[in-house]
């Protein structure tokens, strides 16, 4: 198919602690105590598996002084099976995953963007997406 990003390439230290702790802040204030991460779990960054996020999930529920749960629908399944598992029930226009956006957009060149584009080719669904280029 053309679009074979290779795994792995983009990291970003600390990225799931980042965003889990923002998420569970603003769950944990509004009396929620089950935060869903959308991690599929198939890059091999050591914040991105199950025994990381049981890990953090015992030091957020320490610190919280009550049980805060770390919830993964989504661990081992590849990004084309989300797709299609929702698909049109979820508001795939309304999602963003590039990480060089051009004028608010997806570029359609980087390596997210050619993960998103295969995701929706290995569905099988029509890609909702605009992107800056093709």
């Amino acid at each position: 198919s053309g679009l074979q990003p290779s795994k792995g390439s983009i990291e970003i230290p600390l990225r799931n602690i980042t965003l889990v702790m923002g998420a569970v802040v603003h769950a944990y204030v509004k009396g929620i105590r089950k935060v869903a991460l959308g991690s599929l779990g198939i890059y091999p960054f050591p914040d991105n598996n199950r025994d990381y996020l049981d890990r953090l999930e015992d030091l957020i529920s320490e610190g919280a002084r009550e049980n805060i749960s770390l919830e993964t629908p989504f661990m081992g399944m590849e990004k084309w099976e989300v797709v299609r598992e929702f698909y049109p029930k979820a508001p795939y226009r309304l999602t963003f995953s590039c990480v060089k956006p051009v004028g608010g957009k997806h570029c359609g060149k980087c390596e997210k963007c050619l993960e998103r584009k295969e995701g929706f080719l290995k569905a099988g669904v029509p890609d909702p997406t605009s992107y800056a280029s093709s």
